[in-house]
């Protein structure tokens, strides 16, 4: 028979085992429950659309709980179609144009923030290139002559239809992928070209230049550029989610415009840009929204000009598709904050 002080303790020892088991269990548990949630952003390769990558490197996405695996595309357009498809949860970075032609449609998405914008013609991001020995002098020289763009419905689209109208112009317009539109232009295969940055900054290095730019007030003094897009569906389900999101979005436009130059040496190092290239890049030419709201009269432009233009048919249910409640509530987890360039601009009309 057993004597009581070995019985107590085996009984001792088995109730560790077991208990350490249960805290085992309860650790596995626990790190189950804490997993970060896996969200796929679509992202594409312009500065104004690096506020994903931004967040990134600044260890945003996993400091908010979020496993972000970022896919990359070559437009806004194509984000959406991927979104649209089921390949990716959330768009970014996506081209304020092809935004509200998405949601003209009617289509079953959402816009939860926009990201950049810009309103500063002393730094401007789009701009209209040439060769730097073509004897084009005067925009008016573009009638009828081919004009590249990277997308049609993309930004660079949209901003040459518009100058077309303004300046009184027909060009033809070809879709060439930005990467190789200098190629196409040294060939003579166009004689411009309408890019956004880095790619006019690439072209300057190579001996390309500037024969028109954006924004300018004869054609739109300032324009939303960038937003974030989901599905209506993937909104409704991962409220939480989408809103943690925003508030990364937030929170990293705050430290860009913090520290624009820091942003800007970051966002090209990330994009690979070339050194030569790097020192034309101004870290002014885009700015961000703290408080992820919307630039409205720029939005309602951008529809209002499509359809003016044919682009799209109707201009979209602005307060719909445009929400502002997914801003508000990432602004309950981190708070809003000043915005003085933003609401500057927000006060203006276009």
């Amino acid at each position: 028979m057993q004597d009581t002080f070995t019985l107590n303790r085996r009984l001792s020892r088995r109730a560790a085992i077991a208990g350490g088991a249960v805290t085992l269990l309860g650790a596995a548990s626990s790190r189950r429950a804490r997993a970060a949630e896996v969200v796929r952003i679509g992202a594409v390769p312009f500065y104004s659309s690096a506020l994903v990558f931004v967040a990134q490197d600044l260890g945003y996405w996993k400091a908010s709980g979020l496993d972000v695996q970022i896919v990359n595309f070559e437009g806004g357009p194509l984000v959406n179609e991927a979104m649209m498809g089921g390949g990716i949860d959330i768009g970014m970075g996506v081209g304020a144009g092809p935004a509200v032609a998405l949601t003209s449609r009617g289509a079953g998405v959402v816009v939860i923030a926009q990201e950049a914008y810009d309103g500063d013609a002393s730094a401007p991001p789009d701009r209209l290139m040439i060769m730097a020995n073509s004897p084009i002098k005067d925009i008016k020289q573009l009638d009828g002559k081919p004009v590249a763009v990277h997308a049609k419905g993309s930004i660079s689209y949209v901003m040459l239809q518009a100058i077309a109208k303004a300046k009184a112009i027909k060009p033809v317009i070809l879709e060439i992928p930005a990467p190789t539109q200098f190629a196409a232009l040294s060939r003579g295969d166009v004689v411009a070209a309408m890019a956004e940055t880095p790619f006019p900054e690439q072209m300057l290095v190579s001996g390309g230049r500037s024969l028109f730019s954006l924004p300018d007030a004869s054609v739109v003094a300032y324009m939303a550029a960038t937003v974030s897009v989901t599905t209506a569906k993937y909104a409704q389900e991962h409220r939480d989610t989408v809103e943690k999101v925003v508030a990364v979005e937030m929170r990293t436009a705050r430290w860009i415009m913090a520290n624009p130059v820091k942003a800007r040496d970051m966002i090209t190092a990330r994009l690979k840009y070339r050194p030569e290239v790097i020192k034309l890049v101004n870290p002014n030419c885009y700015k961000w929204g703290r408080n992820g709201l919307f630039l409205t009269s720029s939005i309602h432009w951008w529809g209002r000009t499509m359809k003016e233009l044919g682009i799209i048919q109707n201009e979209p249910d602005y307060a719909k598709y445009f929400n502002t409640s997914y801003a508000e509530g990432a602004a309950k987890k981190i708070g809003r904050v000043s915005d003085p360039d933003f609401d500057e601009l927000q006060k203006r009309s276009l």
